[in-house]
């Protein structure tokens, strides 16, 4: 994890959430993950990145390491991204 941390500090301190990033969140992350359920308490519904609050580079440093880990989404669930959209979300954290 402490490799990501100076990527992440290297982005402007705030970001609005768009393009592919915010598709990956809402195609695979958010019916779990949003204010209303919360999941392992997680939520993922933001429409801006701060990159420069401990609290959401950390929360954004997990999301890395389950994506990366091939945590989630969960096996269980069918709708799962696809390699390139993976590498593409990686690449964005």
């Amino acid at each position: 994890m402490a490799a990501l941390l100076p990527g992440l500090l290297c982005a402007g301190p705030v970001e609005k959430l768009s393009g592919a990033p915010f598709q990956f969140l809402s195609d695979y992350c958010l019916d779990c993950h949003d204010a209303d359920t919360a999941e392992g308490r997680v939520v993922l519904d933001f429409l801006e990145v701060d990159w420069q609050a401990a609290d959401q580079t950390a929360l954004l440093e997990r999301v890395h390491r389950v994506l990366e880990d091939d945590e989630m989404p969960p096996p269980k669930k069918r709708n799962q991204p696809g390699s390139a959209e993976r590498k593409a979300m990686l690449d964005w954290l």
